[in-house]
């Protein structure tokens, strides 16, 4: 008992001396006043165990929240994801044969038409395609945004399988990737638009721009084929983010986005040749 009075003073000593905060301390030792010392050393232990027990519980159970809020997550996601990609081709194929009956509705309404009603059919006709196309647009930029979004997610799946800092490395590189493929689509998109105005153009002056309307066509669909390519690089590298190996999965990855560069090159070149055809056109009409 007189050691324990000593310990008291001392542990008093050192809080006025303000050497150390002992008042959890102190009243550990007024509990446990007249307590054996083996009996306080196993009560000590079992406090101890009961509280890992609890901590290792509450710490399995925010782990299990976590993961089924991200399973929700990514569930909402990918099913807005594929959402989106249904609504892009159902409006695509939509768009192209809309563009189609338009152009052959017009040939017929406006062949005994006078000239300025004929121009007037074709701005009404061209003013409805550019809409279409502006609505087509939005709701593949609304797709891209979801891609985007789902970017923490992956890096929360990928972490477990290799580092965070790695994790975080590998989604700014194939993100940086993306937009740039993303943008070198969009550029061509307008310089197919920026060709379309000068065909319509061509078409007010009287010249037959149908088989360069064609090519136009033939062009754009190398365009949507890049954008398809696109969608299926981002879905491989979603399931790169979750596949039990990544390192073996990466080279799928390395294909399809090769894949992509090729896609966007040949639809360049479709819109240059297109392009080639128009010099001609103003040169020899």
């Amino acid at each position: 008992m007189i050691r324990y009075k000593d310990m008291v003073n001392k542990l008093k000593i050192a809080i006025f001396t303000g050497t150390a905060v002992l008042l959890p301390v102190l009243s550990f030792a007024h509990e446990y006043e007249g307590i054996p010392a083996e009996a306080q050393i196993l009560r000590t232990q079992e406090v101890r165990k009961t509280e890992v027990r609890e901590k290792v519980q509450e710490v399995r159970t925010q782990a299990q929240d976590t993961r089924k809020d991200l399973k929700e997550v990514r569930t909402n996601i990918s099913e807005k994801r594929d959402v989106l990609k249904t609504e892009v081709m159902e409006k695509r194929d939509s768009l192209k044969t809309n563009i189609m009956q338009k152009r052959e509705a017009l040939k017929v309404e406006t062949r005994n038409l006078p000239k300025e009603q004929v121009m007037e059919r074709r701005e009404v006709v061209r003013t409805e395609i550019k809409e279409q196309r502006t609505d087509l647009r939005d709701i593949i930029k609304e797709k891209r945004e979801a891609f985007k979004d789902e970017a923490k997610e992956r890096i929360n799946v990928l972490k477990d399988k290799v580092t965070e800092e790695r994790a975080k490395k590998i989604e700014a590189f194939f993100g940086s990737m993306i937009r740039k493929f993303e943008a070198a689509i969009s550029r061509l998109r307008i310089l197919a638009d920026r060709i379309d105005s000068r065909l319509d153009k061509f078409e007010d002056e009287g010249k037959d721009v149908s088989s360069l309307r064609t090519a136009l066509d033939n062009a754009r669909n190398t365009i949507e084929s890049a954008e398809d390519a696109l969608d299926k690089a981002k879905e491989e590298f979603t399931t790169f983010a979750s596949t039990e190996n990544p390192k073996e999965y990466f080279a799928k990855v390395k294909e399809v986005i090769h894949n992509v560069a090729v896609k966007v090159r040949e639809s360049h070149k479709a819109l240059v040749d297109v392009i080639n055809l128009i010099k001609g056109v103003s040169i020899t009409q």
